[in-house]
């Protein structure tokens, strides 16, 4: 289960794994990477560094190399 709180009182959301799969699979990544962070200021720069790419396209692809032929 994944739980959210928007800060209301009774406002507590839950969601199975299926359900937030469909809405927002990076969510999933996210929650895990942010786990195995240390629980300390840094977190959450390095968080604003991680990407997290779904699919095929990736825009942060470096430089592509030709071969040089002499």
């Amino acid at each position: 289960m994944y739980y959210r709180h928007s800060g209301y009182k009774g406002n507590l959301k839950e969601a199975t794994l299926s359900e937030v799969r469909e809405l927002t699979p990076r969510r999933i990544l996210f929650d895990a990477v942010k786990g195995m962070l240390p629980n300390t200021r840094h977190r959450k720069t390095q968080l604003t560094r991680l990407k997290l790419i779904i699919g095929t396209e990736n825009p942060h692809s470096g430089q592509e190399p030709q071969p040089l032929n002499i």
